[in-house]
């Protein structure tokens, strides 16, 4: 082989090479796998005191390592924990999530287990680095979320506002919970002013009822922004209580109380006759 066509050969592996280096470094400098957030935090909650039922912007801000792909993110009340915690919960309630903006479900994924995306994605289209505190090598992003907050959560009950965020692909459950970030906004339902409670009792007479008799007691009632406060029942003199519908809270003596809420407006006792 002459010796300029074995230079050529040589050179063009040289250049093959170099370009496969080209290529190897720029993916692993621009994976997705390396992409990160930081910084992620809450700008606001409007209104600062959350009513439940009640429309609630919260605006969120984070900082991301790249502008071409999805972070996915996750607003949530809870009533046990700082953080989000694996669901489906009664305790946690996604406002945000795969679903959507606007969202109340306690399982976004529906009860799936190989759901493995779970958040609500978004991506960043700010292109300039370093700004609104974010490093120079990172894109600020900030997003607002306009939700209603449940109606069924408890006045004079303390809550959290979870705002969360991970890059690619998070699960509300599972093992996928490297480079989540969390930011809390803890909040108490206040009672609001006035309120009020309505409540009857009937029985059915008790005049000429036998030892081993039944009695029926019923007591019906509505209550509106009203949780502190129970009902107590005292049976009447040679009356034991047999069954009540709901369960009461406490039965002391011949005392029955419930708390409220309840959800059936309607209380049912049957107490047993007897010498």
């Amino acid at each position: 082989m002459p010796l300029e066509t074995a230079k050529i050969i040589f050179l063009r592996k040289k250049i093959r090479l170099i370009f496969a280096g080209l290529v190897f470094f720029c993916a692993a400098a621009f994976s997705p796998a390396d992409a990160t957030i930081s910084g992620l935090t809450i700008i606001s909650v409007n209104p600062a005191a959350p009513v439940p039922g009640a429309p609630l912007t919260v605006i969120g801000s984070y900082c991301a390592s790249y502008n071409t792909e999805p972070d996915d993110f996750f607003l949530a009340t809870e009533s046990a924990s700082t953080s989000i915690i694996s669901c489906p919960s009664v305790t946690q309630q996604f406002l945000v999530d795969v679903n959507g903006i606007g969202r109340d479900e306690n399982d976004p994924c529906g009860g799936n287990p190989s759901c493995t995306q779970a958040g609500y994605q978004i991506i960043n289209t700010n292109t300039t680095g370093g700004q609104n505190g974010c490093s120079v090598s990172t894109f600020y992003n900030a997003v607002t979320m306009v939700v209603t907050l449940p109606s069924n959560l408890l006045y004079g009950t303390s809550y959290n506002l979870v705002f969360s965020g991970k890059d690619n692909g998070y699960q509300c459950s599972g093992p996928d919970t490297g480079g989540v970030e969390f930011k809390n906004y803890p909040f108490t339902i206040s009672s609001p002013v006035g309120g009020s409670v309505s409540l009857t009792k009937s029985v059915e007479s008790t005049t000429g009822a036998l030892p081993g008799d039944l009695i029926l007691f019923n007591i019906n009632y509505t209550f509106v922004n009203r949780t502190a406060d129970s009902i107590s029942d005292v049976l009447p003199a040679n009356v034991t209580l047999v069954l009540a519908d709901p369960s009461p809270n406490s039965l002391a003596g011949s005392t029955v109380t419930w708390t409220l809420p309840n959800a059936n407006p309607e209380i049912q006792e049957i107490g047993r006759a007897h010498v």
